[in-house]
Order: C-alpha cells, then structure tokens, then sequence
C-alpha cells in the first residue's frame, strides 16, 4: 500500500495503525469482510489518489478532515485528455479538421513524457494507433464492441479514451465518460464478464487464511474473487444514460404550486 508504505499514512483509528501491512491485508475484521467500511475491499488495496501526507495535516491523523494544502479541482492532465479526444471526435464530424500526430504530441504524449512515468508516446500510423513505427489494435477493443451498444470504436479513439480511464483512474470520470459514449454495456456481465472479478488469491497463501469462507473463488481454492456471484445484472437501457428528477423536488415544487415533470425515460 503506497500510502502506507511511502508516505506513512495514519488513520484515526490507532487500532489500525499499530496493524501490519500483512495483517491488513489478511484481517477479516477491516479487510473484504467488510467492503462497506473496509480497508482493502476485494482486492486488498486501499485505493488513493491526490495523496495526503502527514505534511499536509499540520500532523493530524488521517480522518480528520485536516488540509492545509491546496484542493484540487483540475488536473492539467484532464485538460490534454478532454483536447485529444475533442480534436479527434471533430475530425469524425468534419474532415476539414485533420487530427495528427501534433495533436498526440501536444496532449497524451506531455502526459507520457512526466517524470518518472517512461512510456513510450502514443503515434499514428494512418489511423492506427502504434508505438515506434508499430501498429497495434487491443484486441479487449474488438471482444467488448462487438458487444456493446452504440457506434463501434476506432482503434485509435480506444487508445485515447484508454489513456484517459488510465490517467483519470479513481477520480470519478469514469460512469459519466462511459454515459457520454453510450457503453455502459462495458460494465455489463453479458458483454464484458471480467467485470465480475476481483483480485487473484490462493486460500493455502498464509496471507489468506483469515479469509471469509463465503467468498466464492473462480475455481474452489485458486482464482479470482467472484464480487457478483448472484443474477447478472440487467443489460443497460436508454433511461440508465439519464438522471431522474429526485421525486423530493417534485413535491417541492409541487406544495408551491408548479409542476416539475419527470425524465420521460424514468416516468412510469
């Protein structure tokens, strides 16, 4: 756990913090038992972003609700993402508007190109993505769309909207990109059955023997942790793109004597 690791995070809760790193993970009492208030969920890692280090807090223990740095509410980086994709999706409307490798360049290859992150930058070759000179399609590309709903993904638009789920990851992007997109069919079991698995584990690992009897394994002692073992979720359907009108606010408007109508697609 980075934070732990690293930068020597500290919880409100001293119980947790005179816990190991191996306890944490293998602990039944804060650990995937408990996925609503545990640490490590099913995959045993706490997930963080936009770090907080003790630095920050003036001291104070994680959970205190003390920051004394700056909060952040836009990342350059989702600047560069939002410009690749928007200058690809206009060349997809209007071909007067090429997109080039200039484009790549000034966008997903600056995020590429930081400190310490030594990836190769993304090029085009036609209008396939390639890294030095060689193309290359994701082959999860071709099994999801032909699946999912909605028009079908170019190789390189994958490599884009790719790079921004990659980037962007826990930072609440994520629902929101795929309603835009219309593939919400990606998180469906039916097109995309992987969305089921947590993390891999084997119950004779020492790390592993607290673990929760109840916890379904792809095979019965080695596997993935199964995190929906009941019925498959429903396919998506055109109302799960839209928001409905909270039934709160149409009482509301309704006691002042107005009529606020509910999203056609949640009306029933």
């Amino acid at each position: 756990h980075i934070d732990d690791a690293v930068y020597g995070m500290e919880y409100a809760d001293a119980s947790i913090n005179d816990m190991t790193l191996e306890q944490k993970k293998a602990s039944t009492e804060i650990g995937i038992k408990d996925p609503v208030q545990g640490l490590y969920g099913n995959s045993f890692w706490l997930a963080f972003k936009q770090i907080i280090r003790g630095a920050d807090t003036g001291g104070r223990a994680y959970g205190d609700n003390i920051r004394l740095n700056n909060y952040l509410i836009m990342r350059y980086a989702e600047v560069l993402l939002n410009y690749a994709e928007a200058a690809y999706e206009l060349n997809m409307l209007n071909a007067s508007y090429p997109f080039t490798q200039a484009d790549l360049d000034k966008s997903i290859n600056l995020i590429r190109a930081r400190a310490g992150v030594e990836m190769p930058k993304l090029e085009m070759v036609g209008d396939m993505p390639a890294v030095g000179g060689v193309t290359f399609d994701d082959p999860i590309r071709l099994t999801l769309e032909n699946y999912a709903d909605g028009e079908v993904t170019s190789p390189l638009l994958w490599e884009i909207r790719r790079e921004r789920r990659v980037e962007l990851c826990m930072e609440g992007f994520r629902l929101n990109d795929l309603k835009r997109w219309k593939k919400l069919d990606y998180i469906w079991n039916g097109c995309n059955p992987d969305i089921r698995f947590g993390a891999y584990i084997e119950r004779s690992d020492e790390r592993y023997k607290k673990i929760d009897e109840e916890i379904v394994l792809t095979q019965d002692s080695v596997g993935y942790i199964l995190r929906n073992t009941e019925k498959q979720r429903e396919r998506p359907v055109e109302r799960n793109y839209i928001s409905p009108v909270p039934s709160g606010q149409i009482q509301l408007y309704k006691s002042h004597g107005y009529t606020l109508t509910q999203t056609k697609q949640w009306d029933n």
